[in-house]
C-alpha cells in the first residue's frame, strides 16, 4: 500500500496560488484568534493555519483534498501531528482561546473555544478524511492511520502509541498499551516496532519484531537521523529470527483478518489480554493477575 501524511495544518500561504490554503480561506475553513484574525502556528511548512473540523463544511472540503492522492495512486492515509501540533507554543499546541464555530447539524450554532474542542479535534479530523474518502471512492473502503483521536474515533481510522524511544522499558510496555486500546474500542492499533527515537540494540529490534509479529498492525518505524533498523541489519543471524517471525505474521494473516471482520461487529478486540480470554483461569475462578504475570515473563525473558 502507497502511504501518504497530510498533516492537519495548512501553510499559510496568502496570495501564493496554493490551493488548499486559497479554497480554505474562500470557505473561512479555518480557526480564528479571538480579534477575528487567523490563528497561524509554526509547523513542518512554517507559519500554518488549521482548519475547523467542528464544521460539517469544513470536513467536507478537507475529504475534497484528497482527490489528488487518489488520483496519484495513493491507497493510505496518515494523519499525523493532528492534536494540532503546534511548535512554537507553550503548549505545543492551539491556544485555549483560538475560536471556530461549530456548525453541525444536531448541535447549536455557536462559537466554541480549544477550552472545549480541542480533545476531539483528532477524531473529526480523522472523520473529515474517512468520509471524504468514502465520497470520493464509495466502492473502496478507506485506509486512515491517525495520531490523536478520542471515544469513538475506531469508526474512522487505526491508530497507534504515538512516538515512542528505543528502549527495552518502552517494548515492555507496547503491550498492555495496545491490549487496553483494545479493550477501549481500537481495535486496530499498532506501535513504533524498534522505537521511534533513538536507535535500538540490535538485540531489542530483533526481540521488538517477534513481539510486533502478533500485535494488530505490525509497522517498524523510526525517525530521520536515527541508524537503519530494517529487519535485514545487524547480520545473518539477527536476520534469520526475524524473518521466521515475519514469516509467522503472513501465516496468521487469515486469522488476523477474521477478527479484524469480528471486532467491530463483537467489541471483541483483536489483541486480547488473558483475563478477557481466561475469566475463570485461576483455582478460585478469578483471571489472572495481567499485570504481575507479564512483569514476571519479561524479567524472565530480559
Amino acid at each position: 500500500m502507497k502511504l501518504e501524511s497530510p498533516d492537519l495544518h495548512i501553510a499559510h500561504l496568502p496570495k501564493r496560488g496554493y490551493a488548499p490554503y486559497d479554497t480554505g480561506v474562500a470557505g473561512d475553513h479555518f480557526l480564528r484568534n479571538p480579534d477575528g484574525s487567523l490563528y497561524v502556528g509554526e509547523v513542518w511548512p512554517g507559519p500554518s493555519v488549521f482548519p475547523d473540523f467542528m464544521q460539517k463544511s469544513t470536513r467536507e472540503w478537507w475529504g475534497s483534498l484528497y482527490k489528488n492522492f487518489y488520483d496519484e495512486g495513493v491507497e493510505g492515509f496518515w494523519n499525523d501531528m493532528n492534536e494540532p501540533s503546534v511548535f512554537d507554543s507553550p503548549t505545543k499546541t492551539i491556544p485555549l482561546d483560538v475560536q471556530g464555530p461549530i456548525d453541525e447539524p444536531g448541535f447549536q450554532k455557536r462559537t466554541a473555544t480549544q477550552r472545549e474542542i480541542h480533545n476531539i479535534m483528532g477524531m473529526q479530523n480523522s472523520r473529515a478524511t474517512y468520509e471524504g474518502l468514502l465520497n470520493l471512492k464509495s466502492d473502496q473502503r478507506p485506509f486512515v492511520l491517525t495520531r490523536a483521536t478520542y471515544a469513538g474515533g475506531q469508526r474512522y481510522a487505526a491508530t497507534w502509541t504515538g512516538d515512542n524511544s528505543s528502549s527495552w522499558s518502552y517494548m515492555r510496555m507496547s503491550t498492555p498499551m495496545l491490549e487496553s486500546l483494545g479493550l477501549s474500542g481500537f481495535y486496530m492499533a499498532g506501535d513504533d516496532i524498534g522505537g521511534y527515537s533513538g536507535s535500538p540494540q540490535m538485540d531489542l529490534l530483533t526481540k521488538w519484531i517477534e513481539l510486533g509479529a502478533f500485535n494488530p498492525m505490525d509497522r517498524d518505524h523510526t525517525e530521520h537521523g536515527t541508524n537503519p533498523q530494517e529487519p535485514w541489519v545487524g547480520g545473518p543471524a539477527m536476520e534469520a529470527v526475524r524473518r521466521h517471525y515475519i514469516d509467522e505474521r503472513y501465516r496468521l494473516i487469515p486469522y488476523l483478518y477474521t477478527t479484524a471482520e469480528n471486532a467491530p461487529r463483537t467489541g471483541i478486540p483483536i489483541m486480547r489480554p488473558l483475563f478477557l480470554e481466561f475469566p475463570d483461569a485461576t483455582p478460585d475462578r478469578h483471571p489472572l493477575d495481567l499485570d504481575a504475570a507479564m512483569s514476571s515473563s519479561l524479567a524472565r525473558t530480559y
